[in-house]
């Protein structure tokens, strides 16, 4: 049990890489719609995620970590499900754990396809992190009819109509790949 306990905890080292980025993230999205941290809010977790080692210690870390970020940043964004719907059922708990649970799932396995495609492959975080990023919102968008594509980071530009006008041309899910691609520019130059 114990064991169990020390593989689900978050990763020491990354937590407040983690921490950071999911709060930012937070307010990139309503209800405080922020415009900066759409450009910076992956930074921190990129940075952790470019310092990562090779191996099975950093696939661990990898998938915790992504799990974790996964957890407050949909946590944040998610909240008005429970208080949409928590005065009809109290089933309205489980109906936002269960894709926040999901949702994070997805985006620990984007974090692992990070580290492995960094590691294993040789490619760049500029580039491994907006392709994974991406794929992960395109595949939560893709579940049937448990599909979940809302709030995606490419949504975080909508109130600001002179940076979103591109997504006529390429989409929400073009602009999260701009956006991280942004992120991990400047996670490389801190690096």
């Amino acid at each position: 049990m114990t064991g169990l306990l020390e593989r689900l905890r978050p990763p020491r080292d990354g937590i407040w890489w983690i921490v950071a980025s999911g709060l930012l993230l937070g307010v990139a999205h309503p209800p405080f719609h922020l415009l900066v941290p759409s450009f910076v809010a992956l930074v921190p977790f990129l940075v952790w995620v470019g310092r990562l080692p090779a191996g099975p210690e950093g696939r661990s870390r990898a998938l915790r970590g992504g799990f974790y970020l996964g957890l407050l940043y949909f946590t944040l964004v998610f909240y008005w499900l429970v208080v949409a719907l928590i005065y009809y059922t109290p089933l309205a708990i489980l109906a936002f754990l269960f894709p926040v649970l999901i949702m994070s799932g997805f985006l620990a396995l984007a974090t692992l396809g990070m580290q492995q495609a960094i590691h294993r492959l040789g490619a760049p975080l500029w580039l491994a992190a907006p392709v994974f990023w991406t794929a992960s919102e395109w595949a939560r968008g893709h579940l049937g009819p448990v599909s979940f594509p809302w709030m995606e980071l490419g949504a975080t530009l909508t109130g600001y109509p002179r940076l979103i006008g591109a997504a006529d041309l390429v989409g929400t899910r073009g602009m999260s790949f701009w956006l991280v691609l942004a992120n991990a520019l400047l996670a490389v130059l801190w690096l």
